[in-house]
């Protein structure tokens, strides 16, 4: 396993702005589920990892993610996500009956689309509830990196 730990060190190094690898906690990370809450929240949390519950993102989720230290030092002030709706409040593109648009897609494909003049974009860490967002550079090798990185430890990242 030392080798996969250095492995997605090096990704998470080269996705993340100014991440500090000597920073991360000490031994293995653990397998699965538990990577995230155990190894990668203390970590990262604030930084570039933030969690955010999708029934609220409207209205607290694209604060907190602005909030990020790496969105911070990108020079994004604020997130915009009330454009994503109509004037009763449903999602653009659904209707009354169709509240069944994926949140993720919906918000994060939005969100990437203003991260990406200040070279950064959005990926989905797992599924869960609340979900993690993970703060990485626009850079499509060195996301696919991270991508195959994580896999190891049972924990996927979805980019939209």
């Amino acid at each position: 396993m030392p080798e996969n730990r250095s492995r997605l060190l090096r990704a998470l190094a080269d996705a993340i702005p100014a991440i500090d690898p000597a920073a991360a906690p000490a031994g293995d990370p653990p397998a699965g589920a538990a990577l995230l809450p155990a190894w990668l929240v203390p970590w990262l949390a604030g930084n570039c990892l933030v969690a955010v519950d999708w029934r609220e993102f409207s209205t607290h989720g694209a604060g907190a993610v602005a909030g990020l230290a790496v969105l911070r030092a990108a020079r994004v002030s604020s997130l915009e996500v009330d454009g994503l709706y109509d004037e009763d409040g449903i999602p653009l593109g659904g209707d009354d009956d169709d509240f069944d648009m994926e949140p993720a897609a919906l918000y994060l494909a939005h969100l990437n689309r203003e991260l990406a003049p200040h070279g950064m974009q959005l990926l989905e860490l797992g599924r869960g509830d609340p979900a993690w967002l993970l703060a990485v550079r626009n850079d499509p090798a060195a996301i696919r990196a991270l991508g195959a990185a994580l896999q190891p430890w049972g924990l996927q990242a979805r980019q939209y």
